[in-house]
């Protein structure tokens, strides 16, 4: 089959994972919407393929995947993806939150496929001697940065404790990689003991499931939208008592001054993941679920 996609492009994106899952399956990625038997679109927005609907281009079924309805944003134009996703002949959604935010916010139903994180898996091997890390948009209030930086502090841990991942250069100065690619992400991921996820709405939390593959504790609430889908409490416990900077640095202190602990902690984390979460995060099993609910 030939496929047609649209999604956000940059270092790790997910579009691009999803696309090598389509074409390890035996599928062809084209550029030209006409000729493809699906059209799937990962964007926040589906501008360009409902023009292309409407000028009677599309031929192929259209699956819309939602990112997430941004709870966070009071004025999050609810109306507009409405209108939008009336043009879909499949909806996806990628976490149980973000499925019923969307049922209840605008009305649809939809199918709960994950996407995919980036190609990091645990080593063993520490390259380098950072404690923690920070991911991702760390300027974006939501995220919660501040938090995250007052729990570090309050931890004992330095600026040459700590390396900041991402596009953003981070307001709180220290070490700053920019964007990397999955090689030195993995080597980052590998070196630390904590990644810091501290804000409470998220349509998925990559980078919080991403340190969950490689053994690494993430740091987070325990209101995160989405904590008790991939983090539950009967196998996590200890995040029912983070819910603020002081409660983070309380948890992060425990496991520092128990070298036990936190080995176990590790080693629970990557079974986690391998039991559960393995095939429903990587570019084939994203693209398989896709096509199942096409066919």
């Amino acid at each position: 089959m030939k496929i047609f996609t649209s999604g956000a492009r940059c270092v790790g994106s997910q579009i691009e994972r999803i696309e090598e899952g389509f074409l390890q399956l035996g599928h062809e990625i084209t550029t030209d919407i006409t000729s493809a038997g699906l059209v799937y679109a990962n964007n926040a927005w589906y501008d360009e393929i409902i023009e292309a609907k409407k000028a009677g281009k599309i031929k192929g079924k259209i699956v819309f995947t939602v990112l997430d309805l941004a709870p966070h944003v009071p004025d999050f134009p609810v109306q507009k993806l409405k209108e939008q996703l009336v043009y879909a002949d499949h909806i996806c959604t990628i976490s149980k939150f973000v499925q019923q935010d969307l049922k209840n916010r605008a009305g649809f139903d939809s199918t709960v496929i994950y996407q995919p994180i980036k190609k990091v898996y645990r080593t063993g091997i520490k390259k380098h001697n950072f404690k923690a890390m920070l991911v991702g948009r760390v300027n974006d209030p939501a995220k919660k940065a501040v938090e995250s930086v007052q729990a570090l502090i309050a931890a004992g841990l330095n600026g040459g404790d700590v390396i900041t991942v991402g596009r953003e250069q981070p307001f709180y100065g220290g070490a700053w990689a920019n964007s990397v690619n999955d090689e030195v992400l993995n080597e980052i991921y590998n070196s630390v003991d904590f990644v810091m996820c501290m804000s409470t709405s998220e349509g998925m939390g990559l980078p919080a499931l991403e340190a969950m593959s490689v053994g690494a504790v993430p740091v987070l609430p325990r209101d995160l939208t989405t904590r008790e889908e991939f983090f539950p409490t009967q196998v996590f416990p200890e995040y029912e008592f983070v819910k603020d900077a002081e409660t983070a640095k309380d948890f992060m202190l425990t496991l520092m001054r128990d070298k036990e602990r936190m080995c176990e902690m590790k080693t629970r984390l990557v079974n986690h993941f391998e039991r559960f979460w393995r095939e429903n995060l990587n570019g084939d099993g994203v693209a398989k679920k896709i096509l199942e609910v096409v066919k």
